[in-house]
């Protein structure tokens, strides 16, 4: 009894590579993450939007908008002292991110440090 066995032509060009072998572009994922965080964010879902934050961040950690965000999600739960890190993160990333500026000023507020919130103040009105 003889088998005949089939052959498959798999041989791909030498640049041909299938989608699914191609590992994710950092930037694009961390891109989604941040997306899926603000959807939570929006829902007013803190403790679920942070671990996305914090993908985004360990995936693209020099963006000042990821640590900006993640800063209001602690603003948002009154982690102030976390918020405050991550806020004076995104000013040392991007010194002209007004908005992590805003939020190293109501943090510091928040943990009544005026000394700190009245150079802050200083620092976002020279932008």
């Amino acid at each position: 009894m003889a088998v005949q066995i089939e052959t498959i032509d798999l041989a791909m060009d030498s640049d041909e590579v299938p989608d699914e072998m191609i590992p994710p572009n950092k930037e694009k994922t961390a891109e989604l993450k941040k997306d899926l965080g603000n959807s939570q964010y929006r829902l007013k879902q803190y403790s679920k939007a942070l671990p996305f934050y914090t993908e985004a961040i360990e995936l693209c950690p020099e963006s000042a908008s990821y640590y900006g965000n993640r800063a209001a999600c602690y603003m948002m739960m009154s982690k102030y002292k976390e918020a405050l890190e991550d806020a004076r993160k995104s000013v040392t990333l991007n010194p002209k991110f007004t908005k992590g500026w805003i939020r190293v000023i109501k943090c510091c507020l928040a943990l009544g440090d005026i000394s700190t919130t009245d150079n802050a103040l200083t620092r976002l009105a020279e932008l």
